[in-house]
């Protein structure tokens, strides 16, 4: 039996469940110290001292012997695209400001919650701004954007002056409903798989060593960095030791790309540069190895990540990307149990053991 096989028949049903669980907690960009908190406490339950980073996020060494080799960084990110408040307009609805990548024409009719800077919550709900059917003959064309969508409160409101009575400012977070579903085939559906789904690998991980005994080959520091979706997240709090950044983010699927939500998505290139030939020929030996599927991928314009931003921090560090294959990234997203296990199977292997 593989390690994958294993792997997929004792840990990638709990990952599934975790991923799920960690998709119910809101994490748009800058909104991140709910589900740091959550993952801190997670990880000090097994032992482990992680550590906050300033910015947002945190890194948790997990053991192993630094030698001459330097430190390996392994970084998922817990934030999400999202959107706050941009304006309260005169009829009582909202405008919304997009953070990150968000596709407002993915949200429409989605529920939602404001959340006021004292901690008050509103429901509500992103609709067209005139979405009727019967009184707008252009529903069905409409564009989807953020000055055509807007935020109806389920409060009696009539204006902005009611609205701002409530609380709510421009700048509040408004959180969408993740929906997370597992299915008895092992599919997972939920906003917000990216990338939480590699977060609940790397618990995973963490949680693995300490079930096992195990000691990892080399160096390794866990990082659950704040604010990828807007480009910087992994550009500071690393160890100065940091030699090796090993990205864990989703595989999109798409036309002219390889995988698909059953496979591992190991990543040559992406908008930005090519990854680390040797870094990146290691990570596709030890998928061979573990007997994780996977595939070769060149991810086009529109995708990056935070080795990318390590890099452009100015850090001297080799860099990889891997993650399981994703369906409409950013989106009501899709994956599968195997992708995941693949990802979580390479990720031993690829470190491994003492």
């Amino acid at each position: 039996m593989t390690l994958f096989e294993r792997m997929l028949k004792e840990r990638g049903d709990h990952m599934l469940e975790r991923t799920a669980e960690l998709c119910r907690i809101p994490s748009p960009s800058g909104y991140s110290d709910v589900i740091i908190g959550e993952i801190e406490r997670e990880l000090l339950s097994l032992g482990y001292h992680p550590q906050r980073i300033n910015k947002g996020g945190l890194t948790c060494d997990v053991g192993g012997s630094a030698g001459t080799g330097g430190t390996l960084v392994v970084s998922a990110h817990v934030d999400t695209v999202g959107a706050m408040v941009n304006f309260i307009l005169g009829n009582g609805h909202l405008h919304l400001a997009m953070i990150g990548g968000v596709v407002f024409a993915n949200l429409d009719s989605e529920n939602c919650v404001v959340r006021t800077r004292d901690g008050r919550e509103y429901t509500g709900t992103l609709q067209l701004d005139e979405p009727s059917t019967h009184a707008n003959g252009e529903v069905r064309t409409r564009v989807r954007d953020m000055w055509s969508v807007e935020v109806v409160l389920d409060e009696r409101v009539l204006n902005d002056e009611d609205v701002r009575k409530l609380g709510i400012r421009n700048g509040d977070y408004v959180f969408f409903d993740a929906r997370p579903v597992i299915t008895p085939a092992g599919f997972l559906k939920s906003r917000h798989l990216d990338d939480k789904v590699q977060c609940a690998v790397l618990l995973e991980y963490a949680r693995w060593l300490k079930d096992t005994g195990k000691v990892p080959a080399r160096h390794t520091v866990l990082q659950f960095a704040d604010w990828e979706e807007v480009g910087h997240g992994g550009s500071c709090g690393l160890p100065a030791d940091t030699t090796a950044f090993l990205a864990a983010d989703v595989g999109i699927v798409g036309r002219e790309l390889s995988g698909n939500v059953y496979t591992l998505s190991i990543v040559a290139k992406d908008s930005v540069a090519p990854y680390h030939y040797g870094m990146t020929t290691e990570l596709m030996n030890a998928a061979e190895r573990a007997g994780a599927p996977y595939v070769m991928e060149v991810f086009p314009e529109r995708y990056s990540s935070d080795a990318m931003a390590a890099i452009r921090a100015g850090y001297d560090v080799r860099t990889a990307l891997f993650g399981p294959g994703v369906e409409a990234t950013h989106g009501y997203e899709r994956t599968h149990k195997d992708a995941v296990t693949a990802t979580f199977a390479t990720l031993i292997e690829f470190i491994g053991t003492v």
